[in-house]
């Protein structure tokens, strides 16, 4: 009987551990599909197609609308099949928040796509701005990170919260963990 609390105890102790570690992991991991949106825009905008669509009298407005739209299909995509493996493999944050969960993932998307290509203007190479890109945004999200670590709380104030939000991953990561951290008994409904 004892043994049963025990593993009990050690089951709700790993579900904590994961809705505070689970988010960070996960953004990185989604951060990690920036290779599909970033080289695309500095190979056409530096590349020899330039010329190809200024000849043939392509418009920007019609290239960047079909670009954006293919990538935030992507990355549809992409998040569903994430949220579909932490559904199938059980994850208690995810199982006991699903429609918030998808509906941050999803929603989270056009403005991780614009991100990524105002960033992508940043770099001159198409070949090495994934890599760089997914350094900078990784050593970004850490910020967030030090900063709970170094004021002892886990409450931001409101003009932190909104510094947060105008970086998408950043954001991504925080509601995540919000959401993450009610789960089993602490679960609430976010109406």
């Amino acid at each position: 009987d004892i043994r049963l609390e025990v593993t009990e105890l050690e089951r709700y102790f790993v579900e904590l551990i994961y809705a505070q570690l689970g988010p960070f992991v996960t953004t990185v991991g989604l951060i990690s599909i920036i290779s599909l949106f970033i080289t695309q825009p500095i190979t056409d905008i530096r590349g020899e197609v330039r010329d190809y669509m200024v000849a043939s009298t392509l418009s920007l407005l019609p290239y960047w609308l079909a670009t954006f739209i293919i990538d935030l299909v992507i990355w549809i995509v992409t998040v569903v099949i994430v949220w579909a493996l932490f559904l199938l493999c059980q994850i208690r944050a995810f199982l006991d928040n699903k429609a918030s969960t998808i509906y941050l993932l999803i929603a989270i998307g056009p403005s991780f796509v614009l991100f990524t290509y105002c960033i992508s203007f940043m770099f001159s190479s198409p070949e090495s701005a994934p890599r760089q890109l997914f350094v900078i945004l990784c050593v970004v999200m850490c910020v967030p990170v030090i900063v709970d670590f170094s004021r002892y709380t886990f409450v931001d104030p409101v003009w932190l919260d909104w510094i947060y939000g105008l970086i998408p991953h950043i954001l991504l990561q925080r509601a995540l963990a919000q959401m993450c951290l009610h789960i089993s008994f602490l679960k609430l409904d976010f109406h």
